[in-house]
């Protein structure tokens, strides 16, 4: 079965909790590819904060993510920061150029699941899940919420995995998010991979 991670990353965090996505998949039998979108200014943000210098080499070495490449999917991952309660323009912008497989349902019962990170947990993260969701219904995919026993164990909200990443985006993710990651992939493959 074929998994794609596609991710916005500017300061690192949302391509750390991607690249854990990716791991994750691939130990457990999936064919997964790992993806950025496209990012005009992440040059410039990387000479300014020292957090979206840390990575940036290692996310500009990845692919671009192209349309096509959720067709050849099964399961579908997109991640993005936070912005005003929606994703980054650029996730948009990707998220947008798949538009054109609606009128012929080309999208349809592939499973979908999102993340997403920001500043704090006021900051209208979960809208921002809520969003990419709602766009994936849109296309008539198939949902993956989180189980009940993993919003418990590690605080995460139903709609996917969040990571506060703090005010100048400097805040790793910590190992309890990423144990959350391997559950969460745990639950997919049992689901999907009968």
């Amino acid at each position: 079965m074929k998994a794609t991670v596609i991710f916005h990353s500017v300061c690192g965090n949302t391509y750390l909790l991607a690249k854990e996505f990716y791991k994750s998949l691939n130990n457990l039998g999936f064919e997964t590819s790992l993806y950025r979108v496209k990012d005009d200014d992440a040059k410039r943000w990387s000479e300014i904060f020292p957090s979206a210098e840390e990575y940036y080499d290692e996310v500009m070495a990845l692919s671009e993510a192209k349309p096509e490449n959720v067709l050849e999917s099964d399961l579908i991952i997109y991640g993005s920061p936070n912005y005003c309660s929606n994703v980054s323009a650029e996730m948009k912008t990707f998220i947008d150029s798949t538009c054109m497989y609606y009128k012929d349902s080309l999208l349809e019962d592939k499973y979908f699941t999102c993340f997403a990170t920001g500043e704090d947990r006021e900051s209208g993260i979960d809208m921002c899940l809520t969003n990419m969701i709602n766009y994936a219904l849109g296309q008539c995919m198939i949902i993956l919420p989180i189980p009940t026993k993993l919003k418990y164990e590690y605080s995460i909200p139903s709609c996917g995995i969040t990571h506060n990443s703090g005010p100048l985006a400097d805040k790793r993710p910590k190992e309890e998010i990423y144990i959350g990651i391997r559950e969460y992939c745990k639950s997919i493959a049992a689901k999907i991979l009968k």
